[in-house]
């Protein structure tokens, strides 16, 4: 037991030198991100509400480009393009990659491009390599998990002993930055560059892909062709419903039938073998139900990646036919560039196509007076506020059931303050309100009507659109609901005011 523990230590030592020897641009980028975390969210919480939000975010994809990078560009005439990957990091930033699709894109092609980075181009790697290199980044996070809650233990313990009083706040961000920002991507690196396995096969891939996946798989198979026979029975289209069955059968095939390449004792080579051919129902209804949800209701958002994702097990599978293009390295390149010119390119991205699509189809006049009548919901973003040069701050209710307190009434017309003496102070017409405030952004009703991001847009202009002067008082809103039309109901609603 005692040289079985100093092993493993000696080993984790030459795992730590090894990463600063060859690693250092990823190191630096570990504790760069996790001071700026650091320092931002305790000393400059508004500015990073502001400048960074969800930046932070896209430290996975930061760091596994440059660890990708690194990795293919060893012993090579390409080691500057190591040298400046860092790169990476001002263009994310300028991407604005939030927490949404773009970002899911972004940390799974991380993934694959770690695999791409290895070069292990024969099909007898890909299962294994991509399964190493998540079972690395699982365990990595597992322990930083562990991490984080032992300091937590610690900071528990001194405080009790001790009797002292911590901010908590303050030692949670520190704790995450240095568990999930600095140990995981280390630990990761430790993990990943150890010795890679060669083929799968071992007991924890054959319960995985013999005992979980395989049943899964045939169930989804069962259903989706008796749906397919229901069909031709019927002469009925496919239901838009039928994509997630399809996509899960196909998805599933695929990565059994991958891996089943890699096993060195066959497992059932006599199915998954034509598992192209046998796929091909699904496929075609996979495509008619895609496109006629398109061609019914146009392109949104989800849309277009169905069909991003129908193209990709198109093409797969169309590969898998061919022993010359039966290349699971460079497939997993096209797959990458196909899903990322469409999430991050200008103009031919996601967004873009969701939103021509939707602007240029021809609406029914019910759709026209739904698009109209739809409801928006306006909160602002300010979390400060300088009250220099004011004489009180007051908090308003919105009803007058608190003797001797500020109220306002709100009503779909208009909105009224009143003192704590009950007397009316401020009155405004809420449709009046709003027009004056997108006059004061510099913006025409009729834009604000077709912008599609509304919040968006008054988030650039949260200190004008959120904020009425008087001669008497500032106003500082919370919430401004209204319908699309600018037509029928608008609420509003106050946070305080601020009395000169």
């Amino acid at each position: 037991m005692k040289n079985w523990f100093s092993t493993r230590m000696q080993e984790l030592k030459q795992g730590f030198q090894n990463v600063f020897k060859g690693y250092l641009l990823e190191f630096i980028i570990s504790i760069l991100f996790a001071l700026s975390f650091i320092i931002t969210n305790i000393f400059f919480e508004q500015w990073q509400e502001t400048h960074i939000r969800d930046f932070y975010f896209c430290f996975p994809i930061c760091f596994g480009v440059v660890y990708a990078i690194n990795i293919f560009t060893q012993n090579t005439k390409l080691r500057f393009f190591y040298f400046i990957s860092f790169l990476i990091i001002p263009l994310c930033y300028f991407l604005k990659i939030d927490v949404s699709e773009k970002l899911i894109v972004g940390i799974i092609s991380t993934i694959l491009l770690i695999y791409i980075a290895k070069k292990r181009t024969e099909n007898i790697y890909f299962s294994s390599t991509i399964i190493q290199t998540l079972i690395s980044i699982f365990i990595s996070i597992v322990l930083s998990s562990i991490c984080i809650g032992l300091l937590f233990a610690i900071l528990r313990s001194v405080e009790y002993i001790f009797e002292l009083d911590f901010d908590y706040n303050n030692y949670q961000i520190i704790f995450f930055a240095f568990s999930y920002l600095i140990v995981s991507p280390i630990l990761l690196l430790i993990f990943d560059t150890k010795n890679q396995r060669k083929v799968l096969g071992e007991k924890l891939d054959t319960i995985l892909i013999k005992y979980i996946l395989t049943p899964a798989f045939y169930i989804f198979g069962i259903i989706l062709y008796v749906y397919f026979a229901k069909i031709l029975i019927t002469f009925s289209l496919p239901k838009g419903v039928v994509s997630a069955t399809a996509i899960g059968f196909l998805m599933l095939g695929l990565i059994i039938k991958t891996s089943t390449d890699s096993y060195e004792k066959p497992f059932q080579k006599w199915f998954f073998k034509y598992f192209s051919f046998y796929s091909i129902p699904a496929l075609i209804m996979l495509w008619i139900a895609t496109m006629r949800r398109i061609l019914e209701y146009g392109f949104t958002i989800p849309r277009v990646y169905l069909l991003l994702c129908v193209i990709t097990l198109s093409l797969w599978l169309i590969a898998l036919v061919f022993k010359r293009t039966k290349k699971y390295y460079y497939l997993t390149i096209v797959s990458i560039v196909l899903f990322n010119l469409f999430t991050y390119i200008p103009y031919i991205d996601a967004h873009y196509i969701a939103r021509y699509s939707q602007r240029n189809r021809p609406l029914s006049e019910k759709q026209k007076l739904d698009e109209e009548q739809r409801m928006y919901y306006l909160s602002n973003p300010v979390n400060s506020f300088d009250i220099t040069n004011y004489k009180k701050l007051v908090y308003l209710e919105n009803d007058n059931s608190v003797e001797k307190s500020w109220f306002y009434s709100s009503t779909e017309n208009k909105i009224e303050i009143y003192n704590e003496e009950g007397e009316l102070v401020f009155e405004e017409d809420n449709l009046k309100f709003v027009q004056q405030q997108l006059k004061k952004i510099g913006i025409s009703e009729k834009e604000f009507i077709a912008t599609v991001d509304k919040q968006e847009l008054v988030n650039k202009s949260q200190d004008k659109f959120f904020i009425r002067e008087t001669p008497t008082m500032t106003l500082v809103f919370s919430n401004i609901n209204f319908q699309n039309n600018l037509k029928g109901e608008i609420s509003i609603y106050i946070k305080y005011i601020l009395i000169k």
